[in-house]
């Protein structure tokens, strides 16, 4: 019963690999980033099909691919990380937290700060170059900027305009409706 009036008070806005939960009073906003592993799962799976079968030969152009999908692997692995972001009105402060690489402590982002110090609320365009996407069209991601010129990710990179540009105004509005937002590429 009481696990039931917890979840009455809380508003919850799904994202593509996260969520954002206000309190029922509006006080408190906390931003939750997961990141998506689903195409690094899909090569683990392939690299450990292709390193168990026993009669594998390969040239050296298929070396140099196996090197190239590792070497992507390991970028990817080492770039995408959680992110938790609480807002507090009651106390006017902001803290981020970013986990480190692959989860660790190595390069892992611990601050806070008071709402004050923010600068803007950021839609960032990540335009999709590559001939065939699994999107259509372009991807946003949502973010904060610092006075001090840091750049604090909230979202993933896969929102598209319309939820990038509605959860911007949802943020800016729950932390001080007077941040301009501000659209980059």
């Amino acid at each position: 019963m009481g696990q039931d009036k917890r979840n009455e008070k809380k508003q919850v806005i799904n994202l593509t690999s996260g969520q954002i939960q206000i309190d029922n009073d509006s006080l408190v906003m906390v931003i939750d980033k997961s990141p998506f592993y689903f195409y690094e799962s899909l090569l683990m799976i392939g690299f450990f099909f292709l390193f168990f079968n026993c009669n594998l030969t390969l040239d050296s152009t298929g070396w140099i691919i196996i090197l190239v999908a590792c070497v992507l692997l390991a970028l990817s692995l080492s770039t995408k990380r959680r992110v938790r972001c609480l807002a507090d009105k009651n106390l006017g402060r902001v803290r981020y937290w970013r986990s480190g690489i692959m989860g660790s402590k190595i390069n892992q982002k611990d601050i806070q700060f008071q709402v004050d110090q923010l600068k803007e609320v950021v839609m960032k365009r990540h335009v999709l170059w590559w001939w065939r996407s699994p999107f259509s069209g372009d991807t946003f991601q949502i973010g904060m900027t610092t006075k001090n010129g840091q750049w604090l990710e909230l979202t993933s990179k896969y929102l598209d305009f319309s939820e990038c540009q509605s959860i911007a105004e949802i943020i800016r509005n729950f932390i001080d409706p007077a941040l301009p937002i501000k659209a980059v590429d």
